[in-house]
């Protein structure tokens, strides 16, 4: 097994990796956020106490303009079968899929709000698999710009950037449902 390379690692297992159902099968690591990326378990610290507060910022911004029928949500699992597992920060899911299987319902929007040790994770393999997944909208919140970058699926598989909400720039979205704030609304 490989060591864990910085306060992130990606630690490939048995050949052929884990499957969604071991990974389960696992439990939880009272100590370590844990993420499946086809097959490959990646580990990385629980959130700083600045990243919780943006994350719970956002969320009641979210869920004081959701409409009926949807929920801004925390961390839920956004899986793929065969051996997939994501957890955004934030999610807006439809109330129709709250029972769901986590491989089927895909959220309307998703979170992920950078931290050092998955900011490199979330750019790039993150905001593929969700383009992939189908998600329609991504939301990337940096806490130390701060700044919100917002990506929309405009082409298959592939998320397009909508805008770059920086400061105290008012930022009006439309998508998944109307919602205006600023970026320093998320911080202290």
């Amino acid at each position: 097994m490989a060591e864990p390379v910085g306060s992130m690692g990606a630690m490939p297992l048995a050949e052929g990796g884990l499957t969604l159902a071991e990974h389960y099968a696992a439990g939880e690591d009272q100590g370590m956020r844990r993420e499946l990326v086809d097959g490959v378990l990646i580990v990385s610290p629980f959130a700083s106490r600045r990243h919780q507060l943006a994350a719970h910022r956002l969320n009641q911004i979210l869920a004081a303009a959701c409409p009926s029928g949807l929920l801004a949500m925390g961390t839920i699992n956004v899986d793929q079968e065969p051996a997939t597992n994501l957890q955004p920060d934030l999610t807006i899911t439809r109330i129709a899929d709250l029972d769901a299987p986590a491989t089927e319902g895909r959220p309307l929007l998703v979170v992920e709000i950078l931290s050092p040790s998955t900011k490199r994770f979330d750019l790039t393999i993150k905001r593929q698999l969700y383009a992939e997944m189908g998600i329609p909208s991504y939301w990337i919140v940096d806490i130390k710009e701060p700044s919100v970058l917002v990506l929309e699926l405009g082409r298959p598989d592939e998320y397009d950037e909508r805008a770059h909400l920086v400061g105290d720039e008012i930022g009006e979205f439309d998508r998944p449902f109307p919602v205006s704030f600023s970026a320093t609304e998320l911080i202290i």
